[in-house]
């Protein structure tokens, strides 16, 4: 339960047998390589090696990129179409597998270029048919005002002794527009065609000796002349619009289903896009070697226990045509990339200490020292025997049914754990959905107490003990990471730091603890004046060596007097661990107040709607904790029980692996 140690290594073989080596160290899934970078490698091995250039091929991941975009895009289209289960079927269904030989040779037997190619024409024809049936339909729709229209705006100026003209008017001013120009000019005929929004579609036919007349006093009366953008007549040009739509709706349907017909491919194509994916992390990761024409140099770090299989990984591919050179890494490196071991339930809080930062190289795993604290803050913030029940059920079942990658299964098995400290939370509170019911301990007050019982922290009645509660849990926390940093300067020799800034700061916190229990009746007398005495004496220690490091002696005072103020910080972290309380207090009042207003409908309804309001409530209080549970138990750790011992800022380990998102490669 640490750091991995690491094996640095120095590899040289033939270009010609690079492609089988790193497949071979994909499937390996443990080599971390290091970006070489030719200035540095100059400087180490002086000019001997200045003729080695970059072994990155452009063109390569150029031709894995666009093999995956045709991948990508007959998967975005037969998806809809794909026989594979979905949904919950599709958690409970093993992903297919592949042994490493069959997958690595699939795209070469399955020819997903075909596919492509059809999909590619279906999506064209598709695209094109759907294209032109909108701009049939928007011309149709501007058409329809002048359906009508009986004559074809090219003749609307041809007529021997009449002329027309189309344009809009108001439709609320339809009826006196009409009265008025029929009473100055009786020889016109209006007609309202249909309507265009707010106004009326009209069509105007006056005697061609009067058409310049007419048209003057109709503009004083509202109309705005219109231009028609068509040919011919609307009812003939509509209908040819509607029988060309159902032809391109003919088109469309043949183009569906020759893209549904293609919808088994689906599985395929996923293999075919693991495979490119695949192969381009294996051109990426020539970006980290260097080479001449025949023979490439990389470097990397490989774990420990697992340098025996990489140099016999490299043996079986290479025979005797290479050169390895294996180093021990310093503690203090700091481009050693880190890679933690830690038991199966261990494990699922490591993607916590990596929120925050990866350990280096010399630092202790953080992982197995934040664990139980979270596990007990999170409980004891959600602290529902119902909610923890639920919680373990849904994720034990996730776990056990269902498939999900390996980061997700860590995901599930993190609130796994917490629901059992989730429950255990339940029993101290003492009930399950905001109902309490579980009462262990006797009590005289029988007036908040009728039965005589109570539990062991009642969250109505005993707020202030689990605000002590919690802040002697902070307290053990912070103890506990004062004394870790102890311990890892121990470890690196340090004796004097040890004392200085672990020994020191744990005694003057528990002294100053213990000179609040001064109080408590029946101390015996000469801790009464050892307490004191070991504060005092602390705390000059701590002012004489909290500015060790500074140069000058005011920079040593100064130094060592802040680091004596910083006790107030320490006040403030333990203060800090309220919130666990805080947050237990208002899931259990807001559980409670859903359950009174569920109690208040009528009887003939309660069942229904009660029960509704019971089901929301509970739910969203539910989903409430456990976020905010999630989040300030994150911040506990992280703010302040890591900022007594932890610093981070390493490296994470990041090996050449399998890229299988869809599928199971066996190996």
């Amino acid at each position: 339960m640490a750091v991995v140690k690491m094996k640095k290594f120095t590899l040289l073989t033939f270009s010609r047998l690079k492609a089988k080596l790193l497949k071979e160290l994909q499937k390996f899934e443990d080599v971390h390589f290091k970006n070489l970078e030719k200035d540095e490698l100059e400087a180490e091995l002086e000019k001997e090696l200045a003729f080695l250039r970059r072994d990155a091929s452009e063109e390569a991941e150029s031709r894995c990129e666009a093999e995956l975009f045709k991948v990508n895009f007959a998967l975005a289209r037969t998806e809809p179409y794909s026989t594979a289960p979905k949904g919950i079927k599709a958690l409970t269904t093993p992903p297919r597998s592949l042994g490493f030989d069959e997958f690595d040779a699939y795209h070469e037997q399955y020819d997903y270029n075909a596919v492509y190619e059809r999909l590619k024409a279906a999506d064209e024809a598709i695209t094109q048919a759907r294209t032109e049936i909108s701009r049939l339909r928007g011309e149709n729709d501007n058409l329809r005002p002048w359906l009508k229209l009986d004559v074809s705006p090219e003749e609307f100026d041809k007529g021997k002794y009449t002329k027309s003209v189309v344009g809009t008017v108001n439709r609320l001013a339809w009826d006196a527009f009409k009265a008025g120009t029929e009473e100055s000019f009786k020889e016109a005929y209006l007609e309202a065609l249909g309507y265009i929004k707010e106004d009326a579609a009209v069509l105007l036919t006056v005697p061609s000796e009067q058409y310049d007349d007419i048209l003057a006093h109709v503009k004083t009366l509202g109309f705005s002349r219109l231009s028609l953008g068509f040919k011919g007549l609307p009812s003939k040009l509509a209908e040819a619009n509607n029988a060309r739509i159902r032809e391109l709706e003919a088109e469309l349907e043949k183009a569906q289903n020759s893209m549904k017909d293609l919808g088994p491919e689906h599985v395929n194509l996923q293999i075919v896009y693991d495979y490119y994916e695949t192969a381009l992390a294996r051109e990426q990761a020539c970006r980290n070697f260097l080479a001449t024409r025949d023979v490439f140099m990389a470097e990397g770090w490989v774990p420990e226990e697992e340098a025996e299989r990489f140099k016999a990984i490299v043996e079986g591919v290479c025979g005797k045509e290479y050169y390895l050179a294996e180093e021990e890494v310093a503690r203090d490196s700091e481009d050693v990339p880190i890679k933690l071991k830690n038991s199966k339930m261990v494990s699922a809080f490591e993607d916590i200490t990596m929120m925050f930062s990866t350990p280096k190289y010399n630092e202790i795993d953080p992982t197995p020292l934040l664990m139980p604290f979270y596990m007990v803050f999170f409980g004891l913030m959600v602290g529902d025997l119902g909610y923890g029940a639920i919680l373990c059920i849904a994720t034990a079942c996730a776990l056990k049914f269902m498939h999900f990658k390996p980061s997700m299964r860590r995901f599930l098995l993190f609130f796994f754990c917490c629901s059992f400290t989730t429950m255990l939370g339940g029993v101290i509170y003492g009930g399950a959905f905001g109902v309490t019911f579980i009462t262990p301990i006797p009590t005289a007050n029988l007036a908040d107490f009728p039965s005589g019982w109570k539990p062991i922290m009642d969250t109505q009645k005993d707020v202030m003990v689990m605000m002590i509660v919690t802040m002697a849990l902070g307290i053990i926390q912070i103890l506990f990471g004062v004394a870790v940093k102890g311990y890892a300067l121990l470890k690196e020799g340090k004796i004097f730091a040890a004392v200085c800034d672990s020994l020191l700061w744990i005694l003057v916190l528990l002294s100053g603890i213990g000179m609040f229990a001064m109080v408590l009746p029946g101390l015996p007398g000469f801790l009464k004046t050892l307490i004191p005495a070991v504060f005092v004496i602390c705390l000059v220690g701590l002012a004489l060596t909290q500015g060790r490091e500074y140069p000058t002696i005011v920079g040593k005072v100064g130094g060592g007097l802040y680091g004596v103020y910083g006790l107030t910080g320490y006040v403030g972290d333990i203060i800090s661990y309220t919130r666990i309380a805080a947050l237990a207090l208002s899931g259990a009042y807001i559980a409670m107040s859903f359950n009174i207003m569920a109690g208040m409908f009528p009887v003939s309804v309660r069942w229904l709607l009660g029960t509704i309001v019971f089901l929301f409530g509970q739910v969203l209080n539910m989903g409430l904790g456990f976020l905010g549970a999630y989040v300030h138990s994150c911040r506990l750790q992280y703010v302040e029980y890591f900022g007594k011992f932890f610093e981070g800022g390493g490296v994470t380990f990041t090996p050449l692996t399998l890229k299988n998102k869809y599928i199971n490669i066996t190996k």
